[in-house]
């Protein structure tokens, strides 16, 4: 699944969009490209106790990213695109992993999800 984030006319927005893993499967993997300024929000519903992964490859420096947990409280301050995150859930419900393009220029990422 591929997507592209934000205005062409330059102004930052914020998307959100469900992640679905495919039956059968513990992860996702999805490619965007997002303007600057703007975010997308991925949503991901797990259940406390279970390990959540995330991988942000991104296409250039300026690709950062948080999570969220169910409550809005943070379980990960902003990280850069070079660090991966997994750690156990201690929240049940809708997880929410935030990307964010601080630069100044279109930039595309894949970002990998797992949840055991």
């Amino acid at each position: 699944m591929a997507g592209a984030y934000g205005h062409s006319d330059g102004e930052p927005t914020t998307a959100t969009e469900r992640v679905r893993f495919d039956r059968g499967t513990t992860g996702a993997e999805l490619t965007a490209t997002l303007t600057p300024g703007s975010s997308v929000r991925y949503v991901l519903g797990a259940k406390n106790g279970q390990d959540l992964y995330v991988r942000v490859a991104a296409n250039g420096p300026d690709i950062y990213y948080q999570v969220f947990n169910p409550d809005d409280s943070f379980l990960l301050d902003q990280m850069t695109s070079a660090t991966e995150y997994r750690s156990q859930l201690w929240q049940s419900g809708d997880h929410v992993i935030e990307v964010i393009n601080r630069g100044n220029r279109n930039t595309s990422y894949n970002v990998i999800f797992g949840i055991e």
